[in-house]
């Protein structure tokens, strides 16, 4: 789907219910110290702690009911239920839309599956994750994250009435954003997720307003539409290039994930994070409108377009307008239309 098809905020559901499973101002959080833990359980280490976020997140089994705000008010709300199963090859998760269209997304370790009910189409996209999704924060090792945050640990307050430590990610720059996590204390699962801005307003939220914890969820990890007939599959036309791709990007700390191709309009995505924020570089041969070229921001979200010659490169992600757009202006073409 060419970004010139989408409008802003369709463009940034459309990537929530795909790709992923993806406000009110409140005070920034009292600076700590880098290595300071202040758990009831004793000293925990910040990077060990992150590593044992992820792990939580692909081991354990839950349903809870979850909660993504982007912005302030309803338009910017997304909730759903959240079924994981834990398995060998890599839990299995359903998400059920609570508002809005019904909807379902069904994610297992190579394929994600979304179920558009009043479409009668199940879209699917082959493939292992590209990306993190809430209740995980990255696909990268802590050493890798520590590069371009500082990290620290304290008590924090309880969260689904679970006992937490608070997890604050602060960059060692300006071109991303602060993060805070609230991390059950005994299982390690994270609960909640926020975004900041470097004023210390929230930006994004993520949070499980309840959720329990080694409860079997696999008869409810299949969609109630798995068996109902007359429905279209539509495969996405995006097909990953094999290879790494090792680039020198225009902020340091970012590097490439994966390549895209659509396999017949031509449009290329490059995704890139620093393992904890992530974006997408889209490339398209052809002329920008005006309009392109505006900047755009919703909550964490931002969106910024620049013309290279015949080609129009389009990065969204969850980082400051600044860094989308200097990702947009400054981003090696050559080497990524060479592929």
């Amino acid at each position: 789907m060419q970004i010139r098809r989408l409008s802003w905020w369709s463009a940034s559901r459309c990537g929530l219910l795909v790709t992923t499973l993806l406000v009110s101002p409140l005070l920034r959080a009292e600076p700590t110290q880098s290595s300071a833990v202040y758990a009831a359980s004793g000293p925990v280490n910040p990077l060990a702690l992150l590593d044992q976020i992820n792990q939580a997140a692909q081991r354990l089994t839950y349903t809870g009911t979850y909660i993504h705000q982007q912005t302030p008010g309803a338009q910017g709300l997304y909730m759903a239920k959240i079924h994981q199963q834990a398995a060998p090859a890599g839990p299995i998760i359903r998400l059920e839309s609570l508002d809005g269209d019904p909807r379902e997304v069904v994610r297992m370790p190579k394929e994600v599956r979304a179920y558009l009910p009043d479409l009668k189409t199940i879209k699917v996209q082959q493939g292992s994750p590209i990306r993190a999704d809430f209740p995980m924060l990255s696909l990268q090792s802590a050493e890798q994250i520590a590069k371009s945050y500082k990290i620290s640990v304290s008590a924090g307050k309880r969260v689904a009435g679970y006992d937490t430590e608070l997890v604050t990610l602060e960059p060692t720059d300006d071109k991303r954003w602060p993060i805070r996590c609230w991390v059950q204390r005994h299982e390690r699962l994270m609960l909640k997720f926020q975004q900041l801005s470097h004023g210390g307003e929230v930006l994004e939220e993520q949070v499980f307003s309840d959720i329990k914890i080694g409860h079997r969820a696999a008869p409810n990890v299949v969609s109630r539409y798995a068996s109902e007939p007359g429905w279209v599959v539509q495969t996405s036309p995006l097909q990953r290039l094999e290879g790494g791709l090792s680039l020198s990007l225009p902020v340091p700390g970012f590097q490439v994930v994966t390549q895209l191709r659509h396999r017949s309009e031509g449009l290329r995505q490059v995704v890139i994070s620093d393992g904890v924020a992530t974006a997408s570089v889209f490339l398209e041969k052809r002329r920008a409108a005006a309009a392109d070229l505006v900047p755009r921001q919703r909550g964490a979200l931002s969106m910024a377009s620049h013309q290279h010659g015949d080609w129009l490169v389009t990065v969204m992600g969850e980082l400051p307008p600044a860094t989308v757009l200097a990702f947009a202006k400054d981003i090696p073409l050559s080497s990524l239309t060479s592929q």
